[in-house]
Order: C-alpha cells, then sequence, then structure tokens
C-alpha cells in the first residue's frame, strides 16, 4: 500500500509539473504549434509511463475493492489524456502501453493497430473481439500482450469468446456506473492469468462458461443483479476457495463450480466456503463436483436440485430448508457413474432438515444418501427403531434405511434421550412415532 500511494503522488506531482511548463511554453508562443504538439505527445508517453508503474504496484495489493476503484478512477484520467489535443480518429504512436478503441469515432475500426498492453475500451454498444484487434492488419496471436483491459461506462455488454484464450490477461476493470448487462459465453474463458474481478452490480447474466479455465481465479464478487450464473461459468476455477452468491442469484447452471470429470480423484481444488444462496431455486447437475466443500445450507425457494451436484466432494454438514416444489433429478444413466445428488458422499455425517415433518422429507429423499459411508454407519445403530418406523408407516423397499434415519433423527435422539433419563420432559413428539419406539441403544462409534 506504501508503494502504491508514494507512487501515486509522484505520478500526480510529475503531470502538475509538465503541464506547467507545457503552458508555460505555449504563452511565449516561441515555438510553432506543431512542435508544441509533439512536445506534448512526449509529455504524454512520460505520464503513462508513470501509470504503468502505478497499476504495476496497485496489483500488488490484496483489497480488491480499494485496488477496483483506483484501477477505475486511474482508467477515465488515462482516457481523457489519450485524447487530450489529438485527432481522436488516431491512435497515438508514441503511446506505447495504452490504446482507446472508440466505437463512437467514425470509421474507428479502420485505424486500428495491433493492441496494447492495457485496453481501454469505449463507446457505446457490445464489446466483441474485433475491438481488441484489427484482423486486416494482425493476427489473434497479437493479443497475447494485452495484460489490463478497461470497459468503459456505455459498454452494455461483453459478447461471446472475446477474450478466450488470452492467457496473460490479469486484469479487467469496469467503469463505476456502467452499463453492461451481461457477460457473453466463453467471454473469459482461459484467461489463466486472471486473478480477481468485480463483476458490476449492473450485470444480469453470466452466460455459459465465461469464466471457465481461469484456474488462477481466487477471487470473484458477484454483482447484486446477477440473476443467472450459466453452464460452466466457474468450471476448474481451480483457486477459487470462497464465494458469496447474493440474493439476486436464482439459478446455478450445471458444472458451475464444478473441478474434475466424472470418475476422477478428489483434487482439493475449488471452492471451500460457499455463502448466501438464499434465494437460489434451481442447481444444474455436477455444480459442485470434485470441489472442495465440507458445509452447505440450502434455501427455502430452492425447486431442484439436478443428479451429481455435490459428488466427490468432502461435505460433512448439509442443511436443506422445506420447500413443498423441491425436487431431485434422478439421472436414468447408472447410479455409479451418473449417481444423484447426495449419493457416494462418505464424509457426510450432519443432515439438518429445516421444516417440513419427516413423512414429507421421506417423499422428498427417496433415492438419495445411497452409498454415504458414515450415515449408513450411523442408521446401522438405530436398525430397531428405523424397521419400527418403516412397518408403522408402511414405508416401502425403494426408502432406504438411510434416508429414515436422516429424516427421524432428531426425534429418535429427542425420544432416546427422554427415555435413557428415566424421566419425563417437554419435548413434542410428532404422535406418528410417540411411546411405539423402545430399547433404544443407540451406537456412535
Amino acid at each position: 500500500m506504501d508503494e502504491y500511494l508514494k507512487l501515486k503522488v509522484e505520478c500526480c506531482e510529475q503531470q502538475k509539473q509538465k503541464w506547467r511548463e507545457m503552458i508555460k511554453k505555449m504563452e511565449e508562443g516561441g515555438q510553432p504549434q506543431h512542435l508544441i504538439n509533439h512536445r506534448l505527445e512526449g509529455m504524454k508517453d512520460d505520464l503513462f509511463e508513470y501509470y504503468y508503474k502505478l497499476m504495476q504496484s496497485l496489483e500488488k495489493i490484496p483489497d480488491i475493492y480499494f485496488v477496483n476503484d483506483e484501477f477505475s478512477r486511474m482508467f477515465e484520467k488515462m482516457v481523457e489524456l489519450a485524447r487530450f489535443n489529438g485527432n481522436p480518429s488516431l491512435e497515438s504512436n508514441i503511446i506505447r502501453h495504452f490504446k482507446v478503441r472508440d466505437r463512437n469515432v467514425t470509421d474507428w475500426r479502420s485505424s486500428m493497430g495491433t493492441p496494447a498492453l492495457t485496453m481501454a475500451i469505449m463507446g457505446r454498444g457490445s464489446a466483441d473481439n474485433e475491438d481488441l484487434i484489427n484482423y486486416t492488419i494482425s493476427n489473434w496471436s497479437a493479443l497475447d500482450i494485452i495484460r489490463v483491459l478497461y470497459f468503459g461506462k456505455e459498454v452494455t455488454e461483453i459478447e461471446e469468446a472475446m477474450c478466450d484464450g488470452m492467457e496473460k490477461l490479469r486484469g479487467v476493470y469496469f467503469h463505476p456506473n456502467t452499463t453492461c448487462k451481461i457477460i457473453g459465453a466463453a467471454a473469459f474463458q482461459n484467461c489463466r492469468s486472471l486473478k480477481r474481478i468485480i463483476i458490476p452490480d449492473n450485470v444480469e447474466n453470466l452466460e455459459e462458461a465465461c469464466f471457465a479455465h481461469c484456474n488462477k481465479m481466487s477471487q470473484v464478487v458477484i454483482g447484486k443483479k446477477v440473476e443467472t450464473l450459466g453452464n460452466l461459468v466457474f468450471w476448474r476455477c481451480d483457486e477459487l476457495n470462497d464465494i458469496h452468491i447474493p440474493d439476486s442469484v436464482k439459478y446455478i447452471g450445471d458444472e458451475c463450480f464444478k473441478i474434475l470429470h466424472p470418475g476422477g480423484l478428489p483434487t482439493k481444488l475449488g471452492l471451500r466456503e460457499i455463502t448466501g444462496m438464499k434465494n437460489v431455486e434451481e442447481l444444474g447437475h455436477s455444480v459442485f463436483m470434485g470441489s472442495n466443500l465440507t458445509e452447505i445450507r440450502l434455501g427455502s425457494k430452492l425447486k431442484r436440485i439436478s443428479y451429481n451436484c455435490f459428488s466427490h466432494t468432502p461435505l460433512k454438514t448439509l442443511t436443506i430448508e422445506y420447500n413443498q416444489s423441491l425436487m431431485f433429478d434422478r439421472n436414468s444413466a447408472s447410479f455409479s457413474t451418473f449417481p444423484n445428488a447426495f449419493n457416494n458422499l462418505n464424509n457426510l455425517v450432519t443432515v439438518n432438515l429445516r421444516g417440513g415433518n419427516p413423512v414429507k422429507w421421506i417423499q422428498k429423499l427417496k433415492g438419495q444418501f445411497t452409498d454415504c459411508k458414515e450415515i449408513h454407519r450411523l442408521s446401522v445403530g438405530w436398525r430397531e427403531q428405523i424397521a419400527k418406523i418403516r412397518a408403522r408407516n408402511d414405508f416401502k423397499e425403494d426408502v432406504s434405511d438411510e434416508v429414515i434415519y436422516i429424516a427421524y433423527a432428531r426425534i429418535l435422539e429427542q425420544e432416546a434421550m427422554q427415555l435413557m433419563t428415566g424421566g419425563e420432559t417437554n419435548v413434542q413428539v410428532p404422535t406418528d412415532v410417540t411411546r411405539y419406539i423402545s430399547g433404544f441403544n443407540p451406537k456412535r462409534k
């Protein structure tokens, strides 16, 4: 932080001093205008060298919000300076590190040369990969030099595959009042040097694979208006350990946070913690597959959870709130290859069911929690009581002991405590299990 602030002061002082010198020369009138303009371009070149150093220092600061705000302010100043006293339809050959692409300029595409280290995309409308390079002049490999991108206020959408494969791109920033609503499919796919991004609050949709395989991405802030996280949005973002899903998000698409392929070995990469998800209505298949989640809470708005959703995760604690519309996709393929959402979770110990009642939960959870080693072990300790519950409620063979244990676990434990202490309690036990369960001998080891 100290290094950044020192460079910032130096940059501002340098600008002020050189501007004073230029004004003095113009007032003296000792040189023709074209020489003054030439001198101005030299000053701009020197100034942009300072800005480039400032950026390098700024990128080292861990506070993502501070960095984002400072970059946005800096870029607006740089765009203004790049346009100062020049023909907006032409690019300066002097400014090597920073170039502006402006779609508001007539015939702007015809003037484009190779990209610069830092690019500002300005003007009204959608941004695409032609905003970065003129294909009649240079080829796609020239994009390898781009390190930082800035999108101006009037950019409304980042189109499909705009920056796909730009492996050296490490920074993406937006105007504070951006009008951008969509980040298109594969827009930043395979940008393997991109480490962090704040998705603006104005963005509503993150489309398929837009940040897929950004395997160095470690910090993501999702804007407050994003409703859809499309399929594969953060697929193979190996270093993305935690993320907050804002209340605006309703849909999380297939394989959104997936780390590995079906049948692959756990990698201990990807998400460790996910918060929010309060209003999520649908989780696609394999959303968290292979991630490092140990705990998750699913909200009361959830209506659909698809197969493979938590496969190959070390999930230990699961909390689900009841929703009458909640359903689980049951894949028609072999469950050994495409298990249901909560199958094969060997570390799962605690399942907290909020709302509803045991019978309603059993109807929802049929087919889930098979081959969950710890849940099976716990259910064995209550085998006698589970058999009585099964007979009393006429649960068929499609309802496993594990599902009955999960649905009735709290009641079983409350009743056991009441009987084992030999006294009365104030615990309210539903009539479908009152007093017909006896002889408790819970085994926990």
